[in-house]
């Protein structure tokens, strides 16, 4: 697969939009928001630009689920899904789909054929993380463990965002 590969607004719908309402909902006001309450999730710093430890456990959960490549998709668009394009599980494919294809301009969602996890990533640097115990079970297979993910977005949080959505995302980290 290449770097990555367009969809156009029809293609996604007709591709993708089923697999997309699966993970997520998308109210009037365009912010996506989880569709599955019993899925577990995590804040990631960076979103897009998560670090090599994430990326890794992200493609090795997503291949475990039988998701070879990535679905990204713009939500805060109006209309939504103007831009929509598969990418492989890369740091190149994301990078890519992240540069030349506009993810990284608006709030955009990740997710994978499984419908078994969804990534929604912010334009100010931070992505939430949500998935099935599979998904997770595989996500957490080597290396990161639940708090250290946790405790490595507080740390993120306190540095890098404003103090009252640093504290909103971390109460409702702690809720989670």
């Amino acid at each position: 697969m290449k770097a990555f590969s367009l969809l156009s607004e029809s293609d996604f719908k007709r591709d993708w939009l089923s697999t997309f309402e699966t993970v997520f909902r998308l109210p009037e006001n365009h912010v996506a928001q989880f569709n599955c309450p019993d899925w577990e999730s995590f804040y990631l710093p960076g979103g897009m630009l998560m670090d090599s430890d994430e990326l890794d456990s992200l493609s090795r959960a997503c291949r475990n689920v039988g998701d070879d490549f990535i679905v990204g998709t713009t939500h805060e668009t109006i209309p939504p899904f103007q831009y929509s394009l598969e990418m492989p599980i890369s740091r190149a494919g994301i990078e890519a789909g992240r540069i030349d294809g506009y993810l990284g301009i608006f709030d955009s969602a990740l997710f994978g054929k499984s419908g078994s996890w969804g990534l929604i990533c912010f334009h100010d640097g931070y992505g939430c993380l949500s998935g099935s115990g599979e998904f997770f079970n595989h996500y957490f297979e080597n290396s990161n463990d639940r708090n250290k993910l946790r405790r490595k977005f507080a740390e993120y949080a306190k540095l890098e965002l404003e103090d009252e959505l640093c504290k909103l995302l971390l109460n409702l980290q702690a809720a989670t």
